[in-house]
Order: C-alpha cells, then structure tokens, then sequence
C-alpha cells in the first residue's frame, strides 16, 4: 500500500532518496524551476503540462519533484532546493510565516474525505453514538480542518473523537488498511484506493467548504512574475484541455498501477486561481483556535501578487 502511494505519480523511485520521481520538460533557455509536491492530484495537471508541451509553449523550463513525505517536501523547500510547492493551505501558511521568504500565489482544488477502515460497520449513525474513535490526521494540516468540518456537517461532536497525528497520508491509508485506525481523513486520490480496499467512504468534501491547495514560490522566483505566472497559465491550460490521456501516460511512466490509476478516471480537476481573502480567513480563523498563529492573518503579508494576464480572480 505505502509503495503504490509513493507511485502513484511519483514514477520511477530513486534510490536513497526523498524524491520518488521527477520530470524535466520545456525550453532550456535560462532559469528552471524547480517543483516539489507530494503524490496528489495537485500534481497531475503539472505532469501533463509538461507532457503536452505547454511549458515549452510558454517558454519556460519546469523540473517537478514528487516527494513521498511532506517532511522531505518541506525541507527541501527550506533549504533552497526547490523555487515553488504544492502544499496543503495550512502547511502553506505556516511556512510563509516562519520567516520564509515565500509567498502563496495560486490556490487549486483539493479533495478530501472521511474513511473507515475496510470490513468497518461504522456509519454517521454510528459515529454519533461513538466515543474515542481512532482518527488519524495531521494536526498541523489540512486534514485536522476537514476533519473539524465533516464533524460539525454531521451533527457529530468533535469529542467523540481521538485524533491521531499522523502527518504522512500515505501512513494513514496504511494504518487504515491494516486496522490500527478506524477512521482516517484522506485526500483524494488516497480516498479512491481506500475504497477500493474495502474501507467504507463517510462523507467527503463535496458536502463542506473545502480547503484548496496552494502553490507557494520563493520570493526570489516571483521577481518579474514572468515564469513562474507563465508554469500557472501552463498548469490552466492542462485542465482546460481536459487532461488528455493523463492516465495512459503516468500508466506508461510507472510501468504498472493502470488498474488503481483507472479508479480515479472520473475526477475533476480544477484551475489555479488568484486565493482570495475569504480562503485566507477561513484558514486564519481556525489555525488561531487551534493555536497555532499568535495573531491575525494579513492578506498582503502571505500572498504575492501576479500580473493578472496569468490568473484571474
């Protein structure tokens, strides 16, 4: 279960390493930049903007890193060795405020659910009858928000559940799958692999607000605005063309997973667009009741401005 996650989109594992895959495409001509994301959705319309050539179009050169953990991911980004990330809107958040010098510059859908584990009885009638129900999430993430969400969707009391950090989804599907959580929060397409394992889908984002992701980018990247608004209108162009055989080509790239890759057929994918005030305050609100900000969440301190050619609101 933990490889096929690290597959997923990762394509071929190197050994040794944090990086589990890595996609080099576009013009040659000056700067690259350098691309982490974990192995979710967010990453698809990347890959396939580089496979369709759109990033040569843009004239642009993009070097996508697939990490297996956000630890890696994140340190990565600390120490200089990406330019931009794809990371869930509060580890975003959180990285622009430990003095980093990064600003979030696109928000992009993201999907999140609340599992069972496989063979579990549990249904929300359940849940509300229960107590210290085993759930894992990532405290410090997006997870912990959607799992707050689904709860107060279901007339549940967060009470009745034991939150269990576990920062990597990919550990939680594991966990999941083998019995030592009875429920976990996944995004997709974790979700989509859990169910076709057995675990049972309790609600999922579609019935809440939902968090997006964010691309984030070092200040040094923005100067200009010119790549890194050209990778987002790359990255736009990827969805509105429908993702063209997205799957044959990371089949083709792997060398295997068509089967578990063919469950995620029908998923939407959505466009970057410029983060609004609204998504910033929804994250700010709850992280401050969570106490993990000491203060309020200015808009203009976290997100860099593009020429709006790039992104529209």
């Amino acid at each position: 279960m933990q490889r096929l996650y690290a597959l997923l989109l990762a394509g071929l594992l190197l050994a040794g390493s944090g990086i589990s895959g890595l996609w080099a495409s576009g013009s040659q001509e000056g700067m690259t930049l350098r691309v982490g994301t974990l192995p979710n959705m967010p990453a698809v319309p990347l890959i396939v903007a580089g496979d369709q050539g759109f990033f040569q179009n843009e004239g642009i050169a993009v070097e996508i890193r697939v990490y297996n953990h956000r630890a890696e991911l994140l340190d990565a980004l600390e120490q200089g060795q990406l330019d931009g990330a794809v990371l869930d809107a509060v580890s975003s958040v959180t990285a622009v405020l430990q003095d980093k010098p990064l600003r979030i510059v696109a928000a992009v859908p993201s999907y999140y659910g609340l599992y069972t584990a496989p063979g579990s009885s549990l249904d929300l009638e359940g849940l509300a009858a229960g107590t210290e129900l085993q759930t894992g999430v990532h405290r410090h993430g997006s997870s912990a928000y959607m799992a707050a969400q689904f709860f107060s969707r279901s007339g549940i009391a967060g009470s009745r559940f034991a939150l269990i950090d576990v920062p990597d989804a990919g550990e939680r599907l594991e966990m999941l799958a083998n019995g030592e959580l009875e429920l976990a929060v996944l995004p997709q397409p974790l979700g989509t692999l859990a169910v076709s394992r057995g675990s049972g889908e309790l609600i999922s984002s579609s019935l809440v607000v939902s968090l997006p992701d964010f691309l984030v980018f070092s200040e040094a990247a923005l100067l200009g605005g010119e790549q890194v608004g050209r990778l987002l209108r790359a990255y736009n162009r990827a969805v509105a063309a429908g993702l063209p055989s997205w799957i044959e080509l990371l089949s083709a790239e792997l060398g295997c997973c068509t089967e578990e890759l063919t469950l995620l057929q029908g998923h939407q994918f959505g466009q970057a667009e410029v983060p609004t005030r609204e998504m910033i305050s929804q994250i700010g609100f709850w992280m401050l009741e969570q106490d993990l900000l000491e203060r309020i969440l200015l808009y203009e301190n976290l997100v860099g401005v593009l020429p709006q050619r790039f992104l529209r609101e």
